[in-house]
């Protein structure tokens, strides 16, 4: 075989083991986008799912805050209908819940002094 003809035997082989290489390479970059774009999708889902729990809760304690006033209100409303019928059965030593101030440690102790405990 003359010297002059194995490099076209070698450049007759190249192209088609430069094709082969050619579409692996392209195969592998086509599964690349693939992989891509399901990463990109599943990360948008878990994202939006993540808000929607977000949401969710912010919602629930807005509730839960809500339902503590309405509670609180309630209580307010209980105490001062006791202060009341109290006031209508005669004792009027009930103070108003508006004007009362919380007991302090020291007055309860002056208190419990003044009943001989």
């Amino acid at each position: 075989m003359p010297v002059d003809e194995q490099p076209q035997m070698l450049g007759n082989h190249l192209p088609s083991q430069q094709e082969y290489e050619h579409k692996v390479a392209k195969t592998q970059a086509y599964m690349r986008e693939k992989e891509i774009a399901h990463l990109e999708t599943e990360h948008r889902r878990e994202h939006n799912e993540a808000e929607k729990a977000h949401i969710r809760m912010l919602e629930q304690k807005k509730l839960e805050l809500e339902m503590l006033k309405e509670e609180s209100e309630l209580m307010r409303l209980r105490l001062e209908l006791a202060r009341l019928q109290n006031q209508q059965a005669g004792d009027v030593s009930v103070p108003s819940i508006s004007t009362t101030a919380p007991p302090t440690m020291q007055s309860t102790s002056c208190a419990l002094q003044s009943d001989g405990l």
